[in-house]
């Protein structure tokens, strides 16, 4: 199916091409500049660009502290360090209910199955 998609979408996009060779001509100037524009960024912003630089740090510092909290935990949950942690006792379905009794589990009414 995601063939099929990837099909259809590209065959939009070609069919929305100009076919006029000025057109061409326009749109491919448009599209070089496009790029242009974007890859010079830091040329034209260099506060904005060396802001964002120090932000990429944090923000990779930060995602390396993460990634290794979880592979920590994952692997002391995997361990037997971790199983000691873990009660291995399974509390019963009284202790579960706490003072409820099976009578106070019974519904108190049923509907009718007549209708269905």
């Amino acid at each position: 199916m995601s063939l099929i998609r990837t099909g259809v979408l590209i065959a939009v996009a070609i069919a929305a091409m100009p076919s006029d060779k000025g057109e061409q001509q326009r749109l491919y100037l448009k599209a070089v500049s496009a790029i242009d524009w974007t890859v010079t960024y830091c040329d034209r912003n260099p506060v904005h660009c060396a802001k964002a630089g120090e932000y990429w740090v944090v923000f990779k510092d930060k995602a390396q502290f993460a990634g290794e909290l979880a592979l920590n935990a994952a692997k002391r949950y995997m361990t037997a360090e971790g199983a000691a942690e873990r009660s291995p006792v399974k509390t019963s379905l009284s202790a579960r209910r706490g003072t409820l009794t099976p009578d106070d589990m019974k519904p108190e009414w049923r509907g009718s199955t007549r209708g269905i």
